[in-house]
C-alpha cells in the first residue's frame, strides 16, 4: 500500500485546509484515513452525500470529514473538532428527578440557571 500523505489527501479531495488534514492523519493514522478516503471516493462516485437537512450535496472534503466524525472516538473528535465540542457543551445541563417525580434542572456550563419548575408528562 502506498503511503498516504497530506499532499495526497489535499489533492484528491481538493481541500485547502491542510492543517486539519495533517491533524486528521496524525490522529487517525494512515490506514484509517486511507479507508475513509476510499469510502469518500465511493460515495462521490455513487452520487455523493447530502447535508444533514438534505437540502444540498456535501463537497468531497465535507464527505471525508463527516466520515472522520463518524469513525473517530469521542476523544479523537474533541482533538480534531474542538469548536464542535464547545458548541455542544453550551446547551448541556444536568437534571435529576425529585422524590415527587418532578425534574430538578441544574445549570449550564456557563452557569446560566435553567427553569426548575418542569414536571414530567404523563
Amino acid at each position: 500500500m502506498d503511503i498516504l500523505t497530506v499532499e495526497t489527501l489535499a489533492e484528491t479531495l481538493q481541500e485547502l485546509n491542510r492543517p486539519l488534514l495533517t491533524q486528521g492523519l496524525r490522529t487517525l493514522g494512515q490506514d484509517r484515513c486511507a479507508a475513509i478516503l476510499a469510502d469518500t471516493l465511493t460515495d462521490e462516485a455513487s452520487g455523493g452525500m447530502l447535508t444533514r437537512d438534505g437540502t444540498r450535496r456535501r463537497t468531497p472534503p465535507g464527505v471525508f470529514f463527516q466520515r472522520v466524525r463518524e469513525r473517530a472516538t469521542p476523544q479523537e473528535r474533541r482533538r480534531l473538532f474542538p469548536h464542535l465540542a464547545r458548541k455542544r457543551n453550551r446547551f448541556l445541563c444536568s437534571y435529576s428527578v425529585t422524590e415527587r417525580g418532578s425534574f430538578q434542572l441544574g445549570h449550564s456550563k456557563e452557569g446560566t440557571p435553567w427553569d426548575t419548575s418542569h414536571k414530567p408528562h404523563g
